[in-house]
């Protein structure tokens, strides 16, 4: 049976950024879930990043945060702010 993952904010952030404390275990878990499996990404997540980058007092900072918003985007289903969606968040596994 597919399995499908929501990665919220602060998971997504450290997945995407490579100094952060949790990467390794965050970057571990996700590489152990079958490619058959799905891995979500809240809308409201790109939003809380989009808001990160927009307001980093640090240009390097910034851009980090758009080149992990990017990958997000590319990378996982996105979720949207749909009664279906609301849905669907809540029968997700957590990492």
């Amino acid at each position: 049976m597919k399995k499908k993952f929501l990665l919220d904010t602060n998971t997504l952030s450290s997945l995407l950024q490579k100094y952060a404390d949790y990467h390794a275990i965050i970057s571990s878990k996700v590489s152990s879930i079958n490619d058959d499996d799905e891995i979500y990404v809240s809308i409201v997540s790109i939003y809380e990043m989009e808001y990160g980058a927009r307001h980093a007092k640090d240009i390097d900072m910034a851009n980090e945060m758009r080149t992990a918003v990017e990958s997000a985007k590319n990378n996982f289903n996105i979720l949207g702010l749909t009664e279906k969606g609301a849905k669907n968040a809540i029968n997700r596994k957590p990492i």
